[in-house]
């Protein structure tokens, strides 16, 4: 069996939520994501734009690794740091997908 990718992962998992997101404020949402090099100095993801006011949505994904019989998520410091500089507690948020990808 093929893994799939980390991006695949994320897209779907995107899709789903902003499907979800759309249904329930009747706004339509919006999806940024950074290039990789600007990643760096904003720590996310991918940023929901569109959302009711005062709602504020940052996701950063976090694939698995694979060791022996179990699997880890190793979560960056300084980037998690970056997060909680930018956005206020509640609005950024790390995302584990349990799939194994390469």
């Amino acid at each position: 069996m093929r893994k799939t990718s980390e991006r695949s992962i994320e897209v779907n998992i995107l899709r789903h939520l902003v499907n979800w997101l759309e249904e329930r404020t009747g706004n339509k949402i919006t999806v940024l994501s950074p290039t990789q090099k600007f990643e760096i100095n904003v720590g996310y993801d991918d940023f929901l734009q569109g959302l009711p006011a005062g709602w504020i949505i940052a996701l950063q994904f976090k694939r698995p690794e694979q060791e022996d019989d179990f699997i880890e998520f190793i979560l960056n410091v300084p980037q998690m740091k970056k997060m909680d500089e930018l956005f206020p507690a509640n609005c950024a948020f790390y995302v584990f997908s349990p799939f194994p990808t390469h």
